[in-house]
């Protein structure tokens, strides 16, 4: 008697411990959703489902890498005074005039002068403008030149394209007159001597 209920004990044992086993290689069952009845449907559960997340961040940082460089704006150099698609820096003148200003012929006189001078020249349009010109030669930058003449700003002056000389254009002629010293600046230097101006007719 004794003997049998231990074999039973033992049967009951073994088979309490395959059922767990056999539990355990199943997988989860999640409700996810009414099914047919009102019951909910079950749906497998992966135990170990590959996750997505290095493949978001991946696609995350391209994008914000990709509108980080769409939104850098290309800074462009400001068109060189004088030309039409540049803002004259010229009170009183458009740039198109400023343009036919400077293109102007030089004559011989201003060509041979050793140092600065200043002529008057008559625009298509009839307005009248002086030039003032500094022979050079000098040096390609990019930075803005002043010229003044007895201590008064003439204007922002314009590398002839040789670098022979820079030429400042304004509608005042007050001042211009011979004997007059020339400075010119670069900007964010300093002030240079030209010599003084001689009036060229």
């Amino acid at each position: 008697m004794l003997l049998r209920r231990s074999l039973v004990l033992l049967l009951v044992l073994l088979a309490v411990g395959a059922a767990a086993c056999g539990h355990a290689d199943r997988p989860t069952q999640v409700a996810a959703g009414g099914g047919p009845g009102g019951e909910p449907s079950p749906t497998v559960a992966p135990s170990s489902a590959p996750t997505s997340e290095p493949a978001a961040i991946e696609a995350s940082t391209s994008m914000t890498s990709t509108t980080s460089m769409t939104s850098t704006t290309s800074t462009t150099a400001p068109a060189m005074p004088g030309t039409t698609s540049a803002a004259s820096p010229v009170d009183g003148l458009k740039a198109a005039q400023l343009k036919a200003a400077l293109e102007v012929p030089v004559g011989g006189a201003v060509r041979s002068a050793p140092g600065p001078t200043v002529d008057q020249v008559t625009l298509p349009d009839g307005t009248h403008v002086w030039r003032v010109r500094v022979p050079g030669p000098f040096a390609a930058r990019s930075a803005r030149i002043a010229v003044t003449v007895g201590g008064r700003r003439v204007g922002e002056a314009v590398q002839s394209a040789d670098l022979q000389a820079i030429t400042a254009v304004t509608t005042d002629g007050t001042g211009l007159t011979a004997g007059r010293p020339v400075t010119y600046q670069w900007e964010g230097g300093p002030s240079m001597r030209a010599g003084t101006l001689a009036v060229v007719r």
